[in-house]
């Protein structure tokens, strides 16, 4: 408002250099000014304040979903009062949430108490049930938000196109423009240089360590699958024995993997037998954010779980989603699945940075790399 008001008065001029500190301290005032907020709204809610009522309707693995991500992680405001269901059987009685009931007794159990949000998981077989519980349900100052069943194996942001008048549910849309694609292949050609050639001296060291600890080639290539399918050779240093899958086959690391050498060890648990994938990233093979590549052994076990293959419609890249939420290693493949779909089809040059940082602060900090 200050620039544009100078704009129109004239009786003193400004020279350019304000107007830009101008612009960039209001940018880090008001970022810093949302971050605080968010910072104490999160801490009031940690405290038990203004948390809002919430009940599940639903028993299936959805609804059990919602329980972990919510019972566990209280500055997100909710407080889970009990669940619904609309059968005996179900995944929610692993939890420890407290049952309240079949579903026709919702709507009188919102009527008497204070709930504020309804999260309803039911499967596509009682969906007549939940035409009933809304038409039960209305007049009900109560907030209802429902997971998708059929249509989350298609997509996570399900889109209304028209077309000369006839509405289209978009369940699937191309994750990348021509512009995107530009942008993401520039800041994986620009981060990938400025990265090797930061740490050159270090990649030099790495590999002189390498190939005095053991006998073999400094360097490891292994075959993986990336966009569209295709398979490429994936760069890593050495951190294995030679000939390590000779007895075993192709077989996921695990911790205290025997194969492992002892500075192969090291370099596992802070990533840095990761870092010649930088040259495929240049030459194109992978990105540097995106889901990771796996092995077409792996690809071929894993083709029948809902959207696993909808990983490679983008490239692959050194870290991703999955990986910086925990998800590494032998984490389930169905629970990797759906965060490598989310960032196919939510990818934005902020996330990819956002990615980054989480990624830095898992290697810094975590502890399940091995």
């Amino acid at each position: 408002m200050g620039m544009a008001g100078a704009f129109f008065y004239r009786t003193f001029s400004y020279s350019r250099l304000v107007f830009g500190l101008l612009g960039t301290t209001s940018v880090m005032f008001i970022s810093a000014g949302r971050f605080m907020v968010l910072q104490f709204e999160q801490w009031w809610y940690t405290m038990g304040n203004d948390l809002k009522n919430v009940v599940i309707v639903g028993t299936n693995e959805a609804a059990k979903r919602i329980y972990d991500k919510i019972a566990h992680n209280a500055s997100l405001g909710y407080k889970i009062i009990g669940y619904f269901s609309p059968n005996k059987n179900g995944a929610m009685k692993q939890t420890q949430a407290q049952h309240l009931g079949p579903l026709s007794k919702v709507p009188q159990y919102v009527r008497v108490n204070n709930v504020d949000i309804m999260l309803i998981a039911l499967d596509y077989k009682d969906h007549p049930k939940l035409y009933e519980l809304v038409r039960d349900c209305e007049g009900l100052n109560t907030e209802m938000m429902m997971v998708p069943d059929m249509v989350e194996l298609m997509s996570t942001s399900v889109g209304v196109h028209e077309l000369e008048g006839i509405p289209f549910l978009k369940i699937k849309n191309v994750p990348f423009t021509t512009w995107n694609l530009i942008v993401k292949r520039a800041f994986d050609i620009c981060f990938a240089s400025f990265v090797l050639i930061l740490l050159s001296p270090l990649l030099l060291i790495i590999a002189a360590l390498v190939k005095l600890e053991s006998w073999g080639p400094v360097f490891f290539k292994q075959e993986r699958v990336g966009i569209d399918g295709k398979s490429f050779h994936v760069w890593k240093f050495r951190s294995m024995e030679v000939d390590a899958e000779q007895k075993t086959g192709p077989t996921w690391a695990k911790k205290n993997d025997p194969r492992v050498t002892r500075l192969g060890r090291f370099l596992r648990r802070w990533s840095l037998d990761e870092l010649p994938q930088l040259f495929n990233v240049l030459k194109g093979d992978m990105s540097i954010v995106g889901p990771r590549p796996e092995r077409p052994v792996f690809v071929e076990q894993f083709k029948e779980i809902p959207k696993y293959l909808d990983r490679h419609r983008v490239k692959t890249g050194m870290t991703g989603w999955a990986q910086v939420n925990g998800l590494r290693g032998n984490a389930p493949i169905e629970e990797r699945t759906r965060y490598d779909v989310y960032y196919v089809e939510n990818w934005s040059l902020v996330f990819d940075i956002k990615i980054i940082l989480k990624t830095m602060r898992a290697v810094l900090f975590g502890k399940d790399a091995y």
